[in-house]
């Protein structure tokens, strides 16, 4: 799997690439704070998934609060460097910067 900081990673198999989104499972669970997936999208491309995680997050931004459009462009620039950021980083200081 190809992680994304701690919330997205791309999976793939014969077929094609998978957006999944990485998942703990809480304190009741049989096994607390296991981690897991759960796919999201289905692409053709690395790239393409890179971007619908992108597309995801501008969405969830939106959704969680009001803003003009000039603070929607500012808030989808930070996301896409935010996730172009994560492939950068090594693994050791990823799971240290989790996102907000």
């Amino acid at each position: 799997m190809i992680r994304l900081g701690n919330e997205y990673g791309i999976t793939a198999d014969g077929n094609g690439y998978a957006v999944e989104q990485i998942r703990v499972t809480g304190p009741e669970s049989k096994e607390p704070g296991k981690e897991y997936t759960t796919p999201i999208s289905y692409h053709a491309t690395v790239d393409k998934c890179i971007k619908a995680i992108i597309g995801r997050m501008c969405r969830g931004a939106v959704a969680e609060c009001d803003m003009t459009l000039g603070e929607a462009a500012e808030k989808f620039r930070e996301i896409e460097e935010r996730v172009y950021e994560w492939a950068k980083i090594g693994e050791g200081e990823r799971n240290d910067k989790r996102a907000d």
